[in-house]
């Protein structure tokens, strides 16, 4: 009996690394490929992917938009299948372009609004929603032997005052979906525990940020997610309605200018543009780095010494984002300088500066009412939010929900669909250039970062003499530390145990120093022992 089948390898469970197989009787895809962001600052570890060595080699990937938690993966999925064909729309397509050029030369083919895909026994529809970046769409893949569709849409919102061309597109998504005898609807869940029953429009944020630029005096300092390419077109417009010049600070700011731009999605004339920093009263300072990040510009900004650009008393700072979890302290600090340096700060909790991306339980019931579907399975978001989503499915609008969680299955065929229980994937810890860190080496590099390291090189000068040399590096309480008595320690082990093996050798005399350092200072440090002339 032909059938369909689900396999999510990340997204679903945790916000981030999303990425889903699909499976039909004739062909195997996946949608995005996304990273996840570590919880705190972890040894260069810069990112965590699924592990895609277990999973069956896939025709292609299908991306919905550029946002890194759906694109960041693309080069280590590479790494795995080099031949891999991509789809895209065009800015996320221009942004893999990017990231992937040097490595490898895989072909993007760029879809758009008209587009509709046949892949062997699926079609797969693009549907243009909107989100806090261009060119998103959701993917509404039909099977005509099992007579189903699926729609899944893992990040949107429903903004009514968008333009035309860029409104969620309902009407395609009702005269395609129509027909089947069975709708299955994935929808995004990240807001599914908001206040906000209706997710705010951009419009309403430009009306804010209107009235700060309006009130305010001297220069303007304005973060952001430099992906947000219609708030940034915002601060354009602004700028040039209160004549203020632009200047951009940020490797990410610039770079998502620059591609917005060749890209058509953002219009900006060059005299407003100022390359270099300037102690002009009417400049506005576009910067990057808004989750505080260590060596964001945002951060050295504020935190460090840039004396022509220092924010300053009667200065203005506008923080047009959101702070996510895990992010607090990093931004608090921030501010806190701010605020101390005498700078006005304007949040968007206090002035409505910034609005989500993401559904609201109004957007929601509108995609249910136009593609009326038989079976809503929540994505996007941690296992809390999904299991209150489904919830929220089942118990407000009457229909069957259930939750999938990365490494489960969902399979669907004519007449049926079920659930199978399987593990979730393993996470790669991905590094520097994209390399990944073996996983062994994570727990001896966080020792090493918690308590240092001590190298020692022992070498025999007679029979049982040995001469040592000591590098204490890292350790908490070095200039408490007493070399004369590591030497007695290592000194009095050699007299006791004069006939010892090299390798036995090390292991009392690390086992010796670490006793001593633990009653000393309460922790040891790691230590590395080298003999010679043994």
């Amino acid at each position: 009996m032909p059938k369909l089948e689900i396999l999510p390898l990340g997204g679903m469970g945790q916000i981030g690394a999303n990425c889903i197989s699909f499976k039909s009787p004739q062909i195997s895809f996946l949608i995005d490929c996304g990273i996840l962001f570590p919880n705190e600052d972890l040894f260069n570890i810069n990112s965590l992917v699924p592990d895609f060595s277990k999973i069956d080699t896939p025709r292609f990937v299908f991306i919905t938009h550029g946002h890194e938690d759906h694109i960041g993966g693309i080069a280590t999925l590479l790494s795995f299948f080099p031949k891999l064909l991509i789809y895209a729309p065009p800015l996320a397509a221009r942004l893999i372009k990017e990231k992937i050029d040097s490595i490898f030369h895989s072909q993007i083919i760029i879809y758009n609004d008209s587009s509709v895909i046949t892949c062997e026994d699926l079609v797969i529809a693009p549907i243009r929603v909107n989100h806090s970046i261009p060119d998103t769409f959701g993917l509404l893949i039909s099977h005509e032997e099992t007579d189903q569709c699926i729609f899944y849409v893992s990040d949107f919102r429903v903004d009514v005052n968008a333009p035309k061309d860029r409104c969620f597109d309902f009407e395609k998504l009702t005269r395609l979906s129509k027909p089947f005898k069975k709708r299955i609807l994935i929808p995004d869940s990240t807001n599914i525990l908001s206040s906000h029953n209706k997710t705010p429009d951009e419009i309403s944020v430009r009306a804010e940020l209107d009235k700060i630029f309006h009130h305010v005096s001297g220069r303007i300092f304005l973060t952001l997610f430099p992906s947000n390419i219609e708030r940034v077109q915002t601060v354009i417009d602004l700028c040039e309605k209160y004549q203020y010049k632009i200047h951009l600070l940020g490797h990410a700011v610039k770079k998502m200018f620059d591609i917005a731009k060749d890209c058509n999605l953002l219009s900006c004339p060059d005299r407003i543009i100022l390359d270099r920093p300037s102690n002009i009263k009417n400049m506005c300072v576009l910067i990057s780095g808004c989750q505080g990040e260590f060596r964001s510009s945002l951060r050295s900004l504020v935190m460090g010494d840039s004396s022509i650009l220092s924010p300053k008393k009667s200065d203005t700072f506008i923080y047009s984002a959101k702070i996510i979890p895990g992010n607090d302290k990093k931004v608090l600090a921030i501010l806190n300088r701010l605020i101390e340096n005498e700078v006005e700060v304007y949040l968007p909790e206090e002035h409505g500066i910034h609005t989500s991306g993401h559904a609201g339980r109004d957007d929601i019931e509108l995609v249910v009412k136009n593609f009326s579907p038989h079976l809503v399975i929540p994505c996007h978001g941690e296992s809390l939010f999904l299991h209150r989503h489904a919830t929220y499915i089942r118990e407000k609008l009457g229909l069957p929900s259930q939750v999938l969680l990365n490494g489960s299955r969902f399979i669907s065929s004519l007449n049926e669909w079920h659930f199978k229980h399987g593990d979730p994937p393993e996470l790669l810890f991905i590094g520097n250039h994209g390399r990944v860190i073996e996983k062994a080496s994570i727990n001896p590099r966080r020792k090493v970062s918690q308590s240092g390291i001590l190298l020692l090189s022992l070498f025999r000068s007679h029979l049982s003499s040995f001469q040592s040399d000591f590098q204490l590096i890292g350790f908490p309480h070095q200039a408490a530390f007493d070399k004369e008595k590591v030497d007695n320690i290592i000194q009095q082990l050699i007299l006791k145990n004069s006939n010892l093996k090299r390798d036995d050798l090390i292991d009392y005399a690390t086992g010796a120093i670490k006793n001593h350092f633990r009653k000393a200072f309460g922790i040891a440090p790691e230590v590395v022992i080298t003999v010679f002339g043994f």
